[in-house]
């Protein structure tokens, strides 16, 4: 500015000089002293002063000196030096999953010191920040979602902001706004399986058998998951930590309930809750803890005697609550039976197997035995059997004496008691009930017989038959259906007698011994029978008691006795037999004498022993000592002395000679050597029993000996195992189940982890299964690797192995910036193919999941391209400088080579600097 003032006066009275007064105290203006021309001493600065009020005198040279004041108002022009200032750096912004689409999310603000234009404020979020979800009001600053937004797929987006002026060039400036979207409950927490299938062996302590995992999408209370059951344990046999989804058990009982259907409930905490629900399956596994049960405590049957062998006598029937091995029943006999029964192992099927007589014993009374098939501890019972033997007619009436003899004197008087005449039958009731009666008629004349009592009347006087004797025949019948009956002889003395002629057998009884089964044919002994008056007459030989079977046949003339049917004469069904023979005269009246011949039949040795049982079942205890005794078998041999003592021998199947009958007559089996189930767990041994006959004979049967087990051995586990597992496996993933072997039987191995072997409890494992599950989420980028510490016990014994768990890594982490914005200025005519500047990204994955490629997500004109490799910007032309947009927004993607593959984005910001490569023209070449 040219102050100027005027004076008229002339030479020193006219000669003005200048200087500023008041307004300039900072010296922010200089004035010419002599000239009055006002310039700028220091940088003015609009947004400090904008106005300045200048007091300008004038004075000349003259005496008196004379002035003049001048006010100079100086308004300070606004230049475009102030960038827009967002008032924060970074705002933090929460909106609400689901909104719907133009929901407010955050206002940014931002102001500028320059006025006019230069202070007029736009802003900007670039093409492909924030996944193209949010908008801003470019005059507002007001933010916006474009699209509805989920936490579960994206849980907070970080947008880059830019504000700029309205000068030519612009300024700008960038804030960060971090958008974190609140949870609404609209995910029920879900089970990895909705079914779970678990086996657990009853009357086991109460103890956590299983734990249930359940995940929830949404966070804080939404996802919050508490367990409960819901259906299936009407009893409470189980309980749910609401917490950990640890599942236990009371002691369970598999012949009450033999498996459970639990509903399982997961429940998150929203205010209006979500569930998920899982079912699981427990199958209940049995143990033998049960005795077999008979149907009845007793069996009664009756059956006839003289059955045939194998008969079918009764069933017994025993059930076992358990199941499987623990169930199966096998069934035996006890020693009392005499060997004339025996019982089907399986079946349960009583049977004979020998002759019953009801004369020798009527009742049977013995025990059956049924024996489970646990094989760690049998279980048994016992029930009693009564078999009633009931009567058939098999025996004939036998008479006490043979002949009844009677002296009777002449004197008798008709009706009276001459003789009593008596005969037995060893079966019982109407079988055993006798009828006499005579069988001549010329004795019927003389003679009768009460038919009940076998009292034997003269019917008249016996005077007149003094010294004569009679001979009377008379049959005893019972009344069984058909009856039996056999003929006996009274022989009567009526007066004295002695002077008649008698025929007599030169022995009163004859004593033979005789080998059982002789040969048909073979002389047994001969009879004779002589007169008494030494006259020799034709005297014919028979059989009158005795022979009724046709044991023997007899020489009528000779009285010579042989054997008839050998296959009779057996020394097991009878030992001695006594024959009646009666020696009878020809003429008239005949002479009768008899005798008796006593047949003892010798042994010999035709039976084999027999043992009580085809199959016996033992079991003894593994690690005992040797010597143990393990059971009693007994054989029996039908014969009788030599033929019949029996001794034992073990013949086959008695592995490292593992077993010894001592002493061997006695039956008793017992441990050789201390016995090792884990080597062998069982014994089918077979027994014989040979006679000592000299020709000797052998019965056979087996004899199985389970060896029950003790828990003598530890559990092992396999090697060291690596297993690999996938960083983005959901919470109930299977792991691995890992499986430790123990060659004993019971009890069952139960799995856990050692004390500090599952460290941040990431895992858990099944008790009865061994299976492992992931209990919490995985991160590889947190942690690569875990050494799980696994024990197995037997409730003895404990083992320990050792799992690692390598976390395999995934592709779920995106590169990331290192700035969210990038600014950069470049000068206009930069030729194509110069560096603008370089952007870097890193991603926390590993391998290929970490490895970056560069990309240009929105590069309006397509000037610039990106190294993929390295990150630079290059210029892909000549830059320009262009007023009305000198300022380029690019935004550079940085992708992983992962699949799925991960993006994040940047903005890069350019400001062309413009050069002065265009001189001034004028706007005309030519004035006028």
């Amino acid at each position: 500015l040219h102050v100027r003032a005027t004076d008229h006066d002339s030479l020193d009275n006219g000669r003005i000089t200048y200087i500023i007064n008041s307004g300039n105290e900072k010296g922010h203006f200089d004035l010419e002293y002599e000239t009055g021309i006002l310039t700028v001493a220091k940088p003015l600065d609009r947004e400090t002063i904008s106005h300045y009020m200048l007091n300008v005198t004038a004075s000349d040279h003259g005496e008196p000196q004379r002035s003049a004041v001048q006010k100079i108002d100086v308004f300070i022009v606004d230049i475009n030096d102030n960038a827009p200032k967002f008032s924060q750096a970074i705002y933090r912004a929460e909106v609400s999953e689901g909104s719907s689409p133009g929901t407010h999310v955050t206002r940014v603000t931002a102001s500028d010191n320059d006025q006019g234009s230069n202070g007029n404020l736009t802003y900007i979020i670039p093409a492909g920040i924030g996944d193209n979800k949010f908008r801003i009001n470019p005059a507002t600053g007001e933010i916006r979602t474009v699209a509805t937004l989920d936490r579960e797929e994206k849980e907070e987006y970080s947008l880059t902001v830019y504000v700029r002026d309205g000068a030519l060039p612009a300024l700008y400036d960038t804030a960060s706004v971090l958008v974190s979207l609140s949870d609404i409950n609209d995910h029920a927490p879900e089970f990895r399986d909705s079914c779970y299938p678990l086996r657990v062996p009853e009357n086991t302590d109460l103890s956590v058998i299983h734990t249930v995992l359940a995940t929830d999408k949404d966070s804080g209370n939404n996802g919050e998951v508490t367990y409960s059951i819901v259906g299936g344990d009407p009893a409470t046999n189980f309980n749910i930590d609401s917490y950990t989804g640890q599942l236990s058990a009371k002691p369970l009982d598999r012949e009450e309930t033999g498996k459970y259907y639990l509903v399982i409930a997961a429940e998150d905490r929203g205010e209006t809750p979500l569930r998920g629900i899982c079912n699981i399956t427990i199958t209940v596994e049995d143990q033998n803890d049960n005795d077999p049960q008979f149907t009845q405590n007793k069996y009664s049957m009756t059956v006839p005697e003289n059955t045939p062998l194998e008969t079918t006598v009764l069933q017994v029937q025993a059930r076992d609550r358990d199941k499987g091995e623990n169930a199966r029943i096998t069934y035996s006999l006890s020693n009392e039976t005499q060997w004339l029964f025996k019982i089907d192992n399986e079946t349960g099927i009583i049977t004979t197997a020998g002759n019953l007589d009801r004369e020798k014993q009527s009742i049977y009374n013995f025990e059956v035995r049924a024996i489970d098939g646990g094989s760690y501890d049998a279980r048994s019972e016992s029930a009693q059997v009564q078999i009633t033997i009931s009567d058939i007619n098999d025996n004939e009436p036998v008479f006490t004496e043979y002949p009844f003899k009677v002296q009777v004197p002449i004197y008798k008087q008709p009706g009276q008691q001459l003789v009593k005449v008596v005969a037995e039958d060893k079966d019982e009731g109407s079988n055993g009930d006798i009828v006499y009666s005579l069988v001549n008629k010329e004795s019927s004349k003389k003679f009768r017989i009460d038919s009940e009592t076998g009292v034997v009347t003269a019917i008249s006087h016996l005077s007149l038959e003094s010294g004569k004797i009679f001979h009377l025949e008379v049959i005893a019948r019972d009344r069984g259906n058909p009856p039996q009956s056999s003929t006996g002889l009274i022989e009567i003395h009526v007066g004295d007698t002695s002077s008649s002629t008698t025929l007599q057998f030169q022995k009163s009884s004859y004593f033979v011994k005789l080998e059982e089964n002789s040969n048909e044919g073979s002389d047994v002994v001969q009879v004779v029978a002589v007169r008494s008056d030494g006259r020799r007459q034709r005297i014919t030989y028979s059989f009158v008691s005795g022979n009724e079977h046709n044991v023997f046949e007899m020489n009528s003339n000779n009285g010579l006795i042989r054997v008839r049917d050998h296959w009779k004469l057996d020394y097991e069904t009878i030992t001695d037999m006594r024959l009646t023979v009666m020696a009878q005269t020809e003429g008239d009246p005949p002479l009768y004498a008899y005798t008796s011949v006593h047949v003892h039949l010798v042994d010999i040795n035709d039976n084999a022993p027999r043992f009580t049982q085809d199959q016996y079942v033992s079991s003894v205890w593994e690690g005992n000592n040797k010597g143990t005794y393990v059971m009693q078998i007994s054989a029996t041999d039908d014969d009788a002395g030599q033929n019949s003592n029996v001794i034992y021998d073990i013949v086959e199947g008695n592995h490292d000679n593992a077993f010894v009958i001592d002493p061997p007559f006695s039956g008793i089996v017992k441990t050789n050597i201390v016995l090792d189930r884990e080597i062998r767990d069982a014994y089918k041994l077979t027994i014989i029993a040979t006679d000592e006959g000299s020709a000797q004979l052998t019965g056979t049967c087996t004899l199985r000996i389970n060896i029950v087990d003790i828990n003598d051995n530890q559990p092992t586990f396999p090697p060291h195992s690596v297993v690999q597992v996938s960083e983005n496996s959901e919470v109930g993933t299977l792991i691995t189940t890992i499986t430790a072997n123990d060659v004993d039987t019971n009890p069952a191995i139960t799995y856990n982890f050692a004390e500090d072997g599952n460290p941040g409890s990431m895992f858990s494992i099944d008790k009865f299964s061994g299976k492992i599950v992931l209990a919490l989420p995985l991160d590889h980028e947190v942690q690569e690797e875990f050494m799980l510490k696994i024990e197995a016990s037997d409730t003895a014994h404990v083992a320990q192995a050792t799992i690692t768990v390598q976390v395999i890594d995934e592709n779920d982490n995106p590169p990331t910036f290192t700035q969210q914005a990038y600014q950069v200025k470049l000068p206009e005519l930069s030729l194509l193919g110069t560096s603008v500047l370089k952007v870097l990204a890193t991603d926390a994955d590993k391998g290929m999941n970490s490895e970056i490629v560069y990309s240009l997500a929105a590069s309006p004109g397509g000037g610039f391209y990106i190294n993929e490799e390295t990150g630079v910007l290059y210029t892909n032309a000549s830059v320009h400088y262009d007023p009305q947009q000198p300022v380029i927004q690019l935004v550079v993607a940085a992708r992983d080579k992962g699949e799925p593959s991960l993006k994040s984005v940047a903005a890069v910001r350019i400001q062309v600097v413009d050069m002065n490569d265009k001189a001034p023209m004028f706007s005309s070449p030519v004035y006028k």
